[in-house]
């Protein structure tokens, strides 16, 4: 997929790769095998210069064991001290973590992040008016279909969607969060507006990395696919 995987290091036994086993309709069952992951594995022994970046992007799931989430809250707090932007993908599953544990650990990535990201649930894993909390701090908040609403700076806005038929649910974090940061410099409405694209071709398309769109195909798709629009602001 041209991912750089120059920064990549392979972790021995007992860690093991992540199987997931997924349907591809939208009430989908699915199956993640994650005993020992690899990626849970990374420790403060991997060491990495924050240098050559601009910013840091975490994941709930990276937070959901150790030596990872000690590794990642360390990189977190260099990040910030060096000045860098951080952003937090809420990203909770239920079957990595119980929310007891969950809470206070993204409490405190939270704390750290310049930008969260994450829906109803995930932010209600944080409190228990999770929209009230996404009010009070530099975050997105996905509603899925209903698009998403935008905490910026002070600014209140809300975002559209493209409407789809849905083959399957998953993906459309991963699309959407990376679109999102690719367009980071066209202002957050365009920005937000190309990781609904992406979110809506991806699960609209069966399979998941193998149909994240390029520019060229996100292109084609908000050329030929009608704007749902919920845009308003206030300060």
């Amino acid at each position: 997929y041209g991912v750089d995987t120059q920064h990549c290091h392979t972790a021995l036994h007992p860690a093991t790769n992540t199987l997931a086993i997924a349907e591809s309709r939208i009430d989908a069952e699915v199956d993640i095998y994650r005993n020992a992951a690899a990626d849970l594995a990374l420790s403060l022994d991997e060491r990495f210069s924050l240098e050559a970046y601009s910013s840091v992007v975490m994941t709930g799931t990276a937070l959901s064991a150790s030596p990872s989430r000690e590794t990642c809250i360390a990189l977190m707090l260099a990040a910030r001290a060096a000045g860098k932007s951080i952003i937090l993908d809420l990203d909770y599953r239920p079957n990595a973590w119980k929310i007891y544990e969950a809470r206070p650990v993204l409490a405190q990535a939270a704390a750290l992040a310049t930008l969260i990201v994450g829906n109803d649930d995930e932010f209600a894993v944080l409190s228990d008016e999770p929209l009230e909390y996404a009010k009070g701090r530099n975050s997105i908040y996905k509603q899925g279909a209903g698009g998403a609403m935008s905490f910026i700076d002070g600014q209140h806005f809300a975002h559209g969607t493209y409407p789809v038929t849905a083959l399957k649910p998953f993906g459309a974090g991963d699309a959407f969060l990376g679109n999102l940061l690719a367009a980071q410099s066209l202002g957050w409405n365009a920005a937000l507006a190309r990781g609904a694209a992406a979110a809506a071709y991806v699960v609209s398309h069966v399979g998941c990395a193998s149909v994240m769109p390029d520019a060229e195909q996100l292109d084609a798709f908000i050329a030929h696919t009608p704007w749902k629009d919920y845009a308003h602001s206030s300060v």
